[in-house]
């Protein structure tokens, strides 16, 4: 603390600042780098202290994207004045998106006093650029003559469940421990725990943050490691291919051709397989897309043209990857001759890991049109599934189906895709 008065704020350069509370703060401010400052505010010294009812009233979730010029709107001035007000002995006050913002992925939240205009907590919620499906928490701040009376928990619960996001992350200073804690929160320690691209963005932060003698603790709040269904689009000459892949990731496959009953996939990935004979198929896999429960993402190797969020605001859902499944060629023949694949969503994994299935080598022509490294970093279906869960943080899944892959070809051809001999079924529900 500055003076050791709860409410004080503690700036850390230009680009970190953290009120903090008591340790059940009801009050949390963090920006990071500053995308945008209001003209440097006046220093606060006193502040008139204004009854408020008991009876707190609902949040209130107010996209930005509604705001448009000219500056003199109401709600906009109000929030930017409640942030003046209630920033004491400081130069400036948090960064909010421009007035004029076009996106949903800047979010403010904030509780109005029941009864009146007077707003009396806020929050700010950001999609990370780099990673959607976490949601960066800043700019929680309550008014001062009303903190120690649980409205930063309440605030902070209801925003983030009105966001409907799947993770949700903040830097905030060690005193606040407890009062995220409670809120459902864990402490980041590694790249493990979040997407790398995060982490190296908090680590850059708590450096700078270091230097002026401050310490930042990076806080995460999701579940557990969301679902994954994958389904495979199967060339009709991958059944018959003693060295494909894709059958490592069915725990019922894999347990009848090693004789293991170890660790399971079940409950973090559903897998369905389709097989595609031809142009002839077209028509069914058409109807079996629409009748999916959410839009499929189709994986793709190269450089995906099209954005994709993987999960966006307010959406609850297992998102389900499409992978074409078979040699190169005929994984670009496939996508070719079916239509209904062209405007499907796609994403690029950004896995840096080298492929080190060694059992086929056809078509290398193929594998280079697809890879800027002479095929080094492509990888096999198995591969790829491990690579998707590792994207969605299951890395112990994704670990699993590698040791798969790896006993599979330390044992072929004992050991093969022969010993998978389900039927692929084109019904099955992802």
């Amino acid at each position: 603390m500055a003076d050791g008065e709860v409410g004080d704020n503690v700036a850390f350069g230009f680009c970190v600042s953290l009120t903090v509370n008591d340790i059940v703060a009801d009050s949390l401010i963090v920006i990071v780098p500053v995308l945008y400052l209001f003209s440097q505010g006046r220093l606060v010294h006193s502040l008139s202290v204004r009854k408020c009812p008991r009876n707190l009233p609902s949040i209130e979730c107010f996209p930005l994207q509604t705001l448009s010029p000219p500056f003199e709107d109401d709600a906009y001035r109000s929030i930017c004045n409640f942030y003046r007000e209630n920033y004491s002995r400081k130069r400036i006050v948090p960064s909010l998106p421009k007035f004029n913002c076009t996106t949903t992925d800047d979010v403010v939240c904030f509780m109005r006093c029941e009864g009146s205009d007077r707003i009396v907590a806020a929050v700010r919620l950001t999609h990370d650029s780099t990673h959607p499906e976490y949601v960066f928490i800043r700019s929680l701040c309550i008014e001062v003559s009303l903190r120690r009376q649980g409205l930063g928990s309440q605030l902070l619960q209801r925003a983030m469940d009105n966001f409907g996001a799947w993770s949700y992350y903040c830097l905030a200073d060690p005193l606040l421990t407890s009062f995220y804690v409670a809120a459902g929160f864990t402490k980041a320690d590694s790249s493990n725990d979040v997407p790398t691209s995060i982490s190296q963005r908090y680590e850059s932060i708590a450096r700078r943050v270091q230097r002026k003698n401050r310490e930042l603790h990076f806080f995460v709040r999701r579940p557990q490691p969301p679902p994954c269904a994958v389904i495979l689009l199967q060339h009709v000459n991958e059944n018959n291919r003693a060295t494909a892949t894709g059958w490592l990731v069915d725990d019922e496959a894999y347990q009848k051709a090693t004789g293991t009953n170890l660790t399971t996939l079940q409950s973090q990935l559903t897998v369905a397989r389709w097989t595609w004979s031809g142009r002839a198929d077209n028509e069914h896999i058409q109807k079996m897309l629409s009748d999916l429960p959410s839009t499929p993402i189709l994986l793709w190797a190269k450089k995906a043209d099209k954005s994709y969020r993987m999960v966006a605001s307010g959406e609850h859902f297992t998102p389900i990857y499409i992978i074409l499944d078979g040699t190169w060629q005929e994984a670009q023949s496939m996508f070719r001759k079916i239509p209904s694949l062209w405007q499907l969503p796609r994403l690029s994994l950004s896995s840096s890991t080298r492929s080190s299935y060694v059992l086929r080598h056809d078509y290398t022509g193929w594998k280079q049109r697809f890879s800027s490294q002479g095929g080094e970093d492509l990888l096999c279906t198995a591969e790829v599934i491990a690579a998707l869960l590792d994207e969605s943080l299951n890395r112990e899944s994704g670990n699993l189906i590698r040791n798969r892959l790896r006993y599979f070809q330390d044992n072929f051809p004992q050991v093969s895709a022969r010993s998978f001999d389900a039927d692929a079924d084109s019904g099955t529900e992802v």
